[in-house]
């Protein structure tokens, strides 16, 4: 939905000249579109971001905002704000009138869904004060006064209240394993598993690796703005990685594999939480929410090893990218309690920057390959400890990475190292930046356990 632009115009107004913040803008949109919260909040952003620009500070934190300096609750009391930085608050109070936190906080007009008490502190006290009484002269026409001790002592109780707030974090993903797994177990579904049909069917000791890298589903590419023909939606990268998935499938004979590793990860996703950033920050222009991503990303994941585990057993290998290292790790824990009753499906999802797979004399090694250099990847191999066990015991050796979008192959003292390319276009970003016009396609690779590498495919886009 598109906001009109006398809406857009109305919300610019009250941002600068009324000090609204964005939850009175977010209300402001909603009201005049019928929107949900989450999307009135979004576009709240959006014309934050576009005409006023700077990073949003909210309204209780702006220069010239009374919490932001001493404020008189009463005559007598203040309330002082101080150390504040973007994601702490300290907020002290003496006087008689507020005598707990939850008072406090409603006094400073806090947002408990963007901050949470840290730290907080209560102090009481009494002090002895002599009543005083007031008398009032006149005298040709003037008023004066005076006031005098009445020898009577007042006890007054006055309280220190003191609190350290933080930003409130994104829910974490442990958070969401937990209540992920615990739903989980509830479902399983039954699957057909099928090992001594594997045994009597598939002579050929192959590996068959399939290896869409790079796909950033969800990710959004208009043609107007990149000049190429491509765009690119959640849509056409799930019809995308479909045909990926039925091409890898008809290119080989059912008798040739044994096995299939299926690769993935690596920039599956394109974003990595809610508000649509890399897992670094690095805001993405985005055609889903992430609820929506996630969700179309696991059940086209589950489409996609059941047809590949109809035909042959499946290794799913998850290396998490750079725009996803959170969500596919997620994705990776999905997969497992999803197939944890199968028998010829097994998910490798471990949190490790590199992870390696042996096939007979084949050392394989897998990561995106958006840290360190591609000459250091060999030395790797040879010194993890995950690999260097079987260096002695293969002859040949390869390490897979992705990130670049294009393909590149280099030797490196006996090691292969290949960059994957991707089915995936340029986006407006990669257009600007020149990262641009590599020939979109996906590989597949057919290894021996004694003869090494025999065939790769293309699937071309």
């Amino acid at each position: 939905m598109k906001l009109d632009q006398k809406l857009i115009n109305k919300c610019i107004y009250f941002y600068k000249e009324k000090n609204y913040s964005r939850t009175e803008i977010s209300n402001l949109i909603r009201e005049a579109t019928g929107l949900g919260e989450t999307q009135g909040k979004l576009y709240a952003k959006e014309i934050w971001d576009e005409h006023i620009g700077g990073d949003y500070v909210p309204i209780y934190l702006r220069e010239g905002n009374e919490i932001n300096q001493t404020i008189d609750l009463t005559q007598e009391n203040k309330t002082l704000v101080e150390n504040i930085d973007k994601n702490h608050i300290e907020i002290s109070y003496n006087g008689k009138n507020i005598k707990t936190i939850d008072e406090l906080l409603k006094a400073c007009n806090i947002d408990l869904t963007v901050w949470e008490v840290e730290r907080q502190m209560i102090n009481k006290w009494d002090v002895a004060r002599k009543d005083q009484k007031k008398n009032v002269n006149y005298d040709n026409g003037v008023i004066s006064g005076y006031s005098e001790d009445t020898g009577d002592f007042n006890i007054q109780e006055l309280f220190q209240v003191k609190v350290w707030l933080v930003r409130r974090s994104p829910i974490s993903l442990k958070e969401i394993l937990s209540v992920f797994i615990d739903e989980s177990k509830k479902y399983s579904p039954k699957l057909f598993n099928k090992p001594e049909i594997f045994k009597k069917t598939h002579q050929e000791e192959n590996l068959y690796i399939i290896a869409p890298v790079d796909h950033h589903l969800a990710k959004l590419a208009w043609n107007k703005e990149t000049g190429f023909k491509e765009n690119w939606d959640i849509g056409l990268a799930v019809e995308s990685f479909n045909n990926l998935i039925e091409s890898a499938i008809q290119r080989v004979q059912l008798n040739e594999v044994s096995k299939v590793l299926f690769l993935i990860g690596n920039d599956y996703f394109n974003a990595d939480n809610l508000s649509n950033t890399t897992t670094a920050g690095t805001p993405q222009a985005q055609d889903s929410r992430w609820p929506k991503m996630f969700e179309t990303g696991c059940k086209l994941m589950v489409d996609s090893i059941d047809k590949i585990s109809s035909l042959w057993p499946v290794d799913v290998l998850t290396v998490p990218g750079n725009h996803d290292r959170h969500t596919s790790y997620l994705l990776g824990e999905y997969l497992k309690a999803w197939y944890r009753n199968s028998e010829s499906i097994f998910i490798i999802n471990d949190p490790l920057p590199r992870h390696y797979y042996k096939w007979g004399k084949n050392l394989l090694g897998f990561a995106h390959g958006e840290k360190g250099k591609k000459e250091n990847f060999p030395l790797d191999m040879a010194t993890d400890p995950n690999s260097k066990k079987h260096w002695s015991q293969c002859d040949y050796f390869t390490f897979f990475l992705g990130h670049f979008h294009h393909q590149d192959v280099k030797e490196i003292r006996g090691v292969k190292v290949e960059v994957l390319p991707s089915l995936c276009p340029a986006d407006l970003w990669h257009t600007e930046n020149h990262f641009c016009g590599n020939q979109r396609t996906s590989k597949t690779f057919l290894y021996n356990k004694e003869n090494g590498l025999l065939t790769s495919h293309y699937f071309n886009q």
